[in-house]
């Protein structure tokens, strides 16, 4: 999973400008989402354990499957969260269908079969 992140990730970074959308999205993950607090003034002065108090000292690729890691089970309650009201619809409209298929045969049945004399 490392690996296809990493490359995933890459890929982002050697097609940069190629695709505006995907510039504007990391450009405002840099702006909005990764404060100063990446690269803090000052900090390359600081060794390795003091620095880690105030930056991420790991890599982001390995920060983002840690966190993934840790939090599997809130990404699969999500993900059913989402899911499950999806296959309801999805359950819900195939009964629909055939209700109204059922209808429109039993129309054609009573047309077919009247029992009215005067017609």
């Amino acid at each position: 999973a490392q690996g296809k992140v990493s490359e995933i990730i890459n890929n982002a970074i050697v097609h940069y400008r190629d695709d505006l959308d995907l510039q504007n999205l990391i450009d405002f993950g840099q702006k909005e989402a990764i404060m100063n607090t990446m690269c803090g003034q000052g900090m390359q002065d600081l060794d390795y354990l003091q620095a880690g108090v105030f930056i991420n000292t790991n890599g982001c690729i390995d920060r983002l499957v840690t966190w993934i890691h840790d939090n599997l089970f809130l990404l699969g309650g999500i993900a059913l969260g989402l899911a499950i009201p999806q296959l309801v619809g999805i359950l819900l409209s195939q009964v629909l269908i055939n209700q109204i298929t059922d209808q429109i045969e039993l129309q054609k049945y009573n047309l077919q079969h009247r029992c009215d004399p005067w017609h």
